[in-house]
């Protein structure tokens, strides 16, 4: 493709869109279904972290390994909550 016969202009421009209330329905109907399914996963998420503290603390290991190993899944925790949060 030959660029140096083209030009490209970037500006910002106003549309003005006309709602219709089946449209905006479907709209909302559908952000409703994602905010559901981000919900899923994050208490998914926390029943996982959850179960996984459970078991550190019913594995009879010192009481310092517990800690750290506690930190380190609430840190994988957190860590994936942002994730699902970013999207």
């Amino acid at each position: 493709m030959d660029f140096s016969s083209e030009l490209l202009l970037k500006r910002p421009i106003n549309i003005k869109v006309i709602v219709t209330e089946p449209w905006k329905n479907e709209v909302q109907g559908q952000l409703q279904t994602q905010i559901n399914r981000l919900d899923g996963q994050l208490q998914q998420l926390e029943s996982q972290g959850q179960q996984a503290l459970t078991q550190l603390q019913q594995g009879g290991q010192p009481e310092n390994v517990i800690q750290q190993q506690t930190v380190n899944v609430q840190n994988q925790v957190n860590s994936k909550k942002n994730e699902i949060l970013q999207k």
